[in-house]
């Protein structure tokens, strides 16, 4: 027990750098990293994590790490781990995101799963998280976007109990998203897919004000000053197909506006060109489904014109809009749509 102690220093400067040597255009720091030789579990304290095109802010810190052999899973002849991360903070800004876009390396090749390899040597059966935060800010004066509270447990992600189910291990998640909202997410996955890890499960968002999105829609002449979000529905991403199926969508108390310019900068053209693309793909897709039972939004939606001389602005309040039986399959049938409202307030 005093020698597990001794060695932390040596440890520590081990660990550290052989993370490091698997990390591709990220570096972490360490303060103390501890062996227990009783249960033979590797405790890391004080993690940081840093992109390093962007060091400043850490995009990361984890106040403790802890991994240890999954016991349960001797039984079945497999020696794996199980990983637990306490009080996890993950920051992103725009900078972040437009760094990691023009990386040539896929974020998948960024060596994360070696990392943790090299924390504990043996691959992972369970991971937890616990009490998670994770804010993305748009730009300096922003509000910015949170989730506190995260909770993720995935199990048996090595397929150990259950080799021939299709999606072998479990998951769910569930946050608090800015000051009221919740998101949970409940299903099974299967982590070890080829080419990509396959899921399907249940998602619902309750309470998700809009207004906190504004700073990243306004880039796409989008203003939102109000609104509230829920939706409950199933998710399937497959190796072959995708389905995404809502029960229900709802949206109440909307106020937003579209700012229509003749000419749009060139990286918004680029976007919605990319858009029209990809409907185009989805429609009728027979790899793809996006179905929607309910839809019912609320509120007042406008257009300012800027193109025009001088610009102006319509809008219609008290809009009331259903639509009933959505989707990209004409085998689904015809969609309905009722709106009702005021233009212009009358």
């Amino acid at each position: 027990w005093i020698v597990s102690y001794a060695i932390d220093g040596p440890l520590t400067r081990y660990m550290q750098g052989s993370v490091n040597q698997r990390l591709k255009g990220y570096t972490a720091s360490l303060q103390r990293a501890h062996f227990n030789p009783f249960s033979l579990s590797v405790t890391l304290y004080a993690v940081g994590l840093v992109q390093d095109a962007h060091p400043d802010p850490a995009i990361a810190h984890f106040p403790q790490i802890w991994a240890d052999l999954e016991w349960s899973s001797l039984l079945h002849g497999r020696l794996v781990a199980r990983f637990e991360f306490t009080d996890p903070v993950l920051y992103l800004d725009r900078n972040h995101l437009e760094q990691e876009a023009k990386d040539p390396t896929p974020v998948k090749e960024h060596g994360w799963q070696e990392a943790l390899e090299a924390i504990y040597p043996l691959k992972m059966n369970l991971f937890r998280v616990r009490n998670g935060t994770v804010t993305y800010v748009e730009r300096g004066g922003t509000r910015p976007l949170e989730l506190k509270g995260l909770t993720i447990e995935a199990h048996n992600i090595r397929n150990v109990r259950s080799p021939d189910r299709e999606y072998p291990s479990s998951v769910h998640a569930e946050t608090g998203v800015f000051d009221r909202g919740r998101a949970v997410v409940d299903g099974h996955a299967d982590f070890l897919a080829v080419p990509h890890v396959t899921f399907k499960g249940d998602a619902s968002l309750d309470q998700i004000v809009l207004d906190y999105f504004a700073p990243v829609l306004e880039r796409y002449h989008v203003i939102v000053r109000n609104g509230v979000l829920a939706t409950a529905g199933s998710v399937e991403y497959g190796r072959d197909f995708q389905t995404v199926h809502l029960k229900t969508l709802a949206v109440t108390g909307l106020d937003a506006d579209y700012d229509y310019r003749a000419v749009a900068p060139k990286p918004e053209q680029a976007v919605a060109e990319k858009t029209t693309e990809k409907a185009a793909e989805v429609a009728n897709a027979p790899d793809s489904m996006l179905r929607a039972d309910d839809i019912r939004v609320t509120g007042r939606l406008g257009l300012i014109n800027h193109s025009a001389t001088p610009a102006y602005r319509v809008f219609f309040s008290n809009i009331d809009l259903s639509v009933k039986n959505f989707s990209n399959h004409f085998t689904e049938g015809p969609a309905t749509a009722r709106m009702t409202g005021k233009f212009m307030g009358s």
